[in-house]
């Protein structure tokens, strides 16, 4: 499996962000994402910061490690946790 697969593959853990990449063209909508992301909640803030980050290989968004585990639950620290465990960028 290819890098950008394992991502999407990621992603689809988390259907409430998913929508904001585009599997066929391989495209982040960077104008709903900044757009979307001031309506979400807090754990999803963190998880479209964190997958973000993974997409763009950097933290242009922000992503607060200490500050995601605060308030995510266990199945989103762990997609977290894997990657950090075997990291990769698509």
């Amino acid at each position: 499996m290819n890098k950008s697969d394992r991502f999407f593959q990621m992603l689809n853990k988390c259907p409430r962000i998913k929508y904001l990449w585009d599997k066929e063209t391989r495209k982040l909508d960077v104008e709903s994402f900044e757009k979307d992301i001031k309506g979400m909640s807090s754990g999803e803030i963190h998880l479209a910061k964190f997958f973000a980050g993974v997409w763009f290989n950097n933290n242009r968004y922000g992503f607060d490690l200490i500050a995601a585990m605060q308030v995510l639950d266990a199945n989103n620290k762990r997609i977290i946790s894997d990657w950090i465990e075997q990291p990769f960028f698509p």
